[in-house]
């Protein structure tokens, strides 16, 4: 080993570098730190031209040419200082100079590379590879680099990635975890997996990687009936997973990935599909009475089932799965809606949360039962959330929206409560203002009658005299009054007023309380019960208003539909002129909605279907919107679709 001093032009990078990858930012930075604190680590080089020359009848062979063997970002920092710098200060190089033969210097090349931190995953495979191919074991390699011998295989196996998904994974659109999986496909499965995601805003996940191994060789942990914990289920086949000739883990195979963990996995997709269809059926069977027929309500306490269509990076085996299932559900008459669609959300709340029944009971979210989604059949029991204007979800069994005929029985029941109402409150007024009352005056003839039902609600002595049921002392009483006529009126009276806060008593006299209110205490009894009436009025007036938003009268009858507003309307055109360039989005109530050509956009990009409004002066509005929560989701479509857009939020 020998250290010199070597002019920077007789340096060149080496062609069996395994590094290919340089990044010229963090190279100019390194140019900095050089210029400011000099070369602190030389580089290594060996010589591979010489130049023979005579010397005193001697022949001398000098270098002519060196190889950079490690150090190819320092030289690569310093040949820019050198190009910046004509003055020379940089157009020499520390370098130790080593005599190796190609293999030598391969070896101290990849081992650089390797005990760097930000190595490359595919540089790493194809300097393991290239060590592999010298002669090395995975398990000398493990040892060498200090990683485990699986590692080593994995790492190797990234080589056989298509090229497509070598420059993912690079460009960090691809997860290592799911390189590594997608690695030990063959070269169609490959490609088809690349076709699927790349679809998808390059979406080359673990997650999505593990459900497309699962779709090719379908994973029996995974099967509806195993999740289910039904591992002995024979329907479709006949066969239990676990004595099954098709099942992986009952016969061994070399490809680890087909192994799997747990219960293993199907190798044969007829008898998989029919296994999953013929658990589906007898689930569907054997729950029946709960589900809602095809084009029923939704009546509260039943159950909808809910679909997703397949997405487009799903298998056709897997689609045409979910097809036999839409048969299968069509000649069952049941009822499928798309949650996404129906729904606003999934409730999270765990079946034995008492929260969750709560909802239940409210009204607030409806149970449906999952049969397959994007990806494939996964069958659960969940709640939705009830979007609070569609009215169709939780009816009773004559199809009148459960929010409405909630709303309806509260007015109905405080109509019924309101003439208790007025008797408690004029009660409680007449008894808080008793001493007002004039004790002199003669009883009139309701005053008496008053008295005679108080006595006869419960007095045993009045009820055994006459034969009535009841409890009193009428020998004591009638002794009583007999000699104390002089305080007949006040004790009657007051004794009336005291019953007023005794709400069966009060409930008793409530057709005597306006005679007595107004003979003793009209101005107290009066503003009482006219606050009572206000408070009721102003309930009725909230309901109804209410029940309109929801389209529908105080006794239940549907309204008419309402229109465009004007002021929307108005309000669009005004914006549109302002921004001619956007796309128009107003917040209504729990909706994003736009109209006229700009509906038709946000038709086109998202998918969403075409509805018409009619407007002011019989004009029909055409317009396409889509759930408030749902922005997040689409307002990046329209964006990548090529549009501005301006939003509105409607405050009334």
């Amino acid at each position: 080993m020998d250290y010199q001093i070597l002019p920077v032009n007789l340096v060149k990078p080496s062609p069996m570098n395994p590094r290919k990858t340089i990044d010229e930012a963090a190279i100019a930075e390194l140019a900095e730190n050089i210029k400011a604190q000099g070369l602190i680590q030389p580089i290594t080089v060996r010589p591979v031209a010489f130049d023979d020359r005579v010397e005193n009848g001697v022949v001398v062979t000098t270098p002519k040419l060196y190889e950079i063997v490690c150090g190819e970002r320092r030289y690569r920092a310093f040949s820019k200082l050198n190009e910046s710098n004509p003055d020379g200060s940089f157009s020499k190089i520390p370098a130790i100079v080593r005599t190796m033969n190609d293999a030598e210097a391969f070896d101290a090349m990849i081992t650089e590379n390797l005990q760097r931190q930000d190595v490359d995953p595919i540089e790493e495979a194809f300097a393991f590879a290239q060590l592999i191919k010298t002669g090395k074991t995975a398990e000398e390699i493990a040892v060498r680099f200090g990683k485990s011998i699986r590692f080593v295989q994995d790492r190797v196996k990234l080589n056989s990635l298509i090229p497509e998904l070598m420059v993912a994974l690079k460009d960090d659109k691809m997860s290592i975890a799911a390189a590594m999986i997608i690695s030990k496909l063959n070269e169609k499965d490959q490609q088809q997996f690349y076709k699927t995601y790349s679809q998808h805003y390059q979406c080359y996940t673990k997650s999505n990687a593990e459900n497309f191994i699962a779709s090719l060789f379908m994973t029996i942990d995974k099967a509806a009936w195993h999740k289910k914990e039904d591992e002995d289920f024979t329907g479709g086949c006949n066969y239990k997973c676990s004595e099954c000739q098709f099942n992986t883990n009952n016969h061994g195979c070399l490809f680890y990935e087909m192994n799997g963990e747990g219960s293993g996995r199907c190798t044969n997709r007829a008898k998989f599909s029919d296994k999953t269809l013929a658990y589906i059926r007898q689930l569907l069977i054997s729950r029946e009475d709960e589900f809602v027929k095809k084009d029923n309500p939704l009546v509260k306490g039943k159950t909808v089932i809910a679909n997703h269509e397949p997405g487009s990076y799903v298998s056709a085996d897997t689609k045409e799965l979910y097809v036999k299932i839409c048969d299968l559900l069509k000649a069952m008459n049941l009822e499928v809606v798309d949650p996404f669609k129906c729904f606003n959300g999934c409730c999270g709340y765990d079946d034995d949360d008492e929260r969750l029944q709560q909802k239940i009971d409210n009204g607030e979210v409806y149970h449906y039962l999952t049969i397959f989604d994007y990806s494939g059949v996964n069958i659960q029991d969940r709640y939705g959330y009830v979007n609070k204007k569609d009215l169709s979800v939780n009816c009773d069994e004559n199809g009148l929206p459960m929010k409405v005929k909630n709303i309806i029985g509260t007015i109905e029941q405080e109509e019924k409560m309101l003439n208790n109402s007025i008797a408690v409150a004029g009660g409680k007024a007449i008894n808080e203002y008793k001493t007002k009352i004039d004790s002199e005056t003669p009883l009139q003839e309701f005053e008496i009658e008053m008295l005679l039902a108080i006595l006869l609600k419960g007095n045993y002595d009045l009820t055994h005299k006459f034969n009535l049921p009841g409890y009193g002392d009428d020998e004591q009483i009638v002794k009583f009054v007999q000699t104390n006529k002089k305080s007949a009126n006040y004790i009657i009276r007051s004794y009336i007023c005291s019953q007023m806060s005794n709400t069966p008593t009060n409930y008793l006299l409530r057709d005597y309380l306006e005679q007595f209110g107004n003979r003793w205490l009209p101005d107290e009894y009066n503003k009482a019960i006219e606050g009572v009436k206000k408070k009721h009025e102003k309930a009725k007036a909230r309901a109804t208003t209410e029940l309109a938003k929801l389209g529908y009268d105080i006794h239940g009858k549907k309204l008419k539909n309402d229109d465009v507003p004007k002021d929307i309307i108005e309000q669009h055109a005004s914006m549109k002129a302002k921004h001619p360039d956007s796309v128009i989005l107003f917040r209504v109530g729990d909706f994003y909605e736009t109209y006229g050509d700009d509906a038709k956009i946000l038709s086109k990009i998202l998918g969403i279907t075409l509805t018409h409004r009619k407007a002011p002066k019989g004009t029909e509005m055409t317009l396409c919107g889509f759930p408030h929560h749902a922005l997040d989701t689409y307002l990046p479509k329209l964006i990548r679709g090529g549009q501005r857009v301006a939003i509105c939020d409607d405050k009334r």
